[in-house]
């Protein structure tokens, strides 16, 4: 009982100390800016008084990361070879070898509050290690540019390379995978919600106090998947349990989606407005897209879970062939519209295929549970594909030549980017589906 009040009490802390922080930001910076470094000692504190196992092991791999992290931190300094150009400004306080000290709890916060969301994961050790390294990555790419604003460090006569996230994510993998192999008790309630915290916080920032556009498409993947990621713990639907067969299924579908993309980019049928992007390209393609194809079919599966648990509906064929009928009708007037526009032509022609094919080979249960699904989805569809198309700022993020579509839209939104939607989430829920009924214990 005295644990779990120390743990309520110390959440309020948290919530309340970042909420004043956001504060102090917005309106005297320059003041709140020098308690970064008693911020992140405090945290760290706060945060360990709550690990409900106190061995010596434990504790003592805690010291190895922060020396181990300091030291690379150096190296990094002096070499430029492990995350690029860099050096550090004086916001973080004392240095040694040209690196703060405080750098050491840098490495030891994050990874320590990782570790503890990455237990809960029914995963082995090394998928958490590689979950919870892409959640390191995510915590670095929004404090990299309130990290330079405000002089934590800076890149050197160069923008935020590429090398910087690889090697976080190596390090960070590598990290937690030793994490995950100390055995202790890994319950810790109050590091989950003082990432979730960080990450709110840092959003806010970039947001508010920056008004730093460059992040606003990372920002509409990320919290696209907030929501669900959240809810996935809980217990009446356990989504998490579900995740190994959901994650595998996007990534399959994901693919040649992502090609697809590639080629079409290259094309000009579409492309994206350099001032909403990190910088980061896969292939030419920023890495916002590539998280587009596994952000809205994650959340989108996560509704459809909700909808197969809770909106149980007797089976009927004439809602299912209504809404074949709706969506063929769709695809054969975006066809017609422009029959020589590559976006039109191949969503408009592949949706036809992919509904004749579950007409006619999937069950009426799940076909069902599919369209219903979808007519969920579509609102917060809108709400997104809005915000990326320019519905709700300045500019597009994404925008679109209209010589290759219709130039019928909805809040901006291309028509035929809600036929890509329904192929793109029902692909992703057929796939998960069969694998499901199929080789799911």
């Amino acid at each position: 009982m005295w644990k779990t009040r120390i743990s309520y009490i110390s959440i309020a802390v948290l919530i309340v100390i970042h909420l004043v922080g956001l504060l102090g930001f917005i309106v005297a910076q320059d003041t709140i800016v020098h308690l970064t470094a008693l911020n992140l000692i405090f945290s760290a504190f706060i945060t360990l008084i709550n690990n409900q196992d106190r061995k010596i092991k434990h504790f003592s791999y805690l010291l190895f990361i922060g020396i181990l992290g300091y030291l690379i931190e150096v190296i990094g300094i002096q070499s430029h070879l492990i995350f690029g150009a860099y050096e550090y400004g004086n916001t973080l306080g004392f240095k040694l070898l040209d690196v703060p000290v405080l750098m050491s709890l840098n490495w030891v916060v994050p990874i320590y509050c990782v570790g503890i969301i990455c237990n809960y994961l029914p995963y082995n050790n090394l998928g958490k290690a590689f979950l919870g390294a892409i959640l390191m990555i995510t915590y670095d790419i929004l404090l990299e540019p309130i990290a330079i604003e405000f002089d934590y460090w800076i890149w050197i006569n160069t923008d935020i390379p590429m090398l910087n996230y690889c090697a976080w994510f190596v390090i960070s993998f590598l990290f937690l995978l030793g994490f995950n192999y100390i055995g202790f008790n890994k319950e810790n309630k109050t590091a989950v919600v003082l990432f979730l915290l960080q990450l709110l916080f840092f959003s806010a920032l970039n947001v508010f106090v920056l008004d730093n556009t460059h992040s606003w498409y990372f920002l509409v993947n990320l919290f696209t998947m907030f929501i669900p990621f959240l809810r996935s713990f809980e217990n009446k639907l356990h989504f998490v349990g579900q995740w190994k067969n959901a994650l595998f299924s996007i990534g399959c579908v994901a693919l040649p989606f992502i090609l697809m993309d590639i080629l079409f980019t290259h094309l000009g049928v579409w492309g994206f407005n350099e001032n909403y992007l990190i910088g980061v390209k896969i292939l030419n393609l920023p890495i916002e897209e590539v998280l587009f194809f596994i952000a809205i079919p994650f959340a989108c599966l996560f509704i459809h879970a909700n909808t197969c648990k809770f909106f149980i509906l007797k089976s009927s064929k004439l809602f299912i062939n209504t809404n074949v009928i709706i969506y063929s009708l769709f695809a054969i007037c975006t066809i017609y519209n422009n029959p020589f526009g590559y976006y039109s032509l191949s969503v408009g022609v592949i949706v036809l295929f992919w509904l004749a094919f579950n007409w006619k080979y999937n069950n009426t249960e799940n076909l069902q549970a599919l369209f219903i699904s979808f007519c969920v989805i579509l609102i917060p569809f809108t709400i997104v594909n809005g915000l990326l198309t320019g519905s709700f700022t300045e500019e597009p993020i994404v925008w679109y030549n209209n010589n290759h579509n219709t130039h019928i839209r909805v809040l901006n939104i291309p028509i035929e980017d809600f036929l890509y939607c329904l192929l793109l989430i029902g692909l992703t829920i057929n796939l998960k589906t069969y694998i499901t009924n199929n080789y799911s214990k």
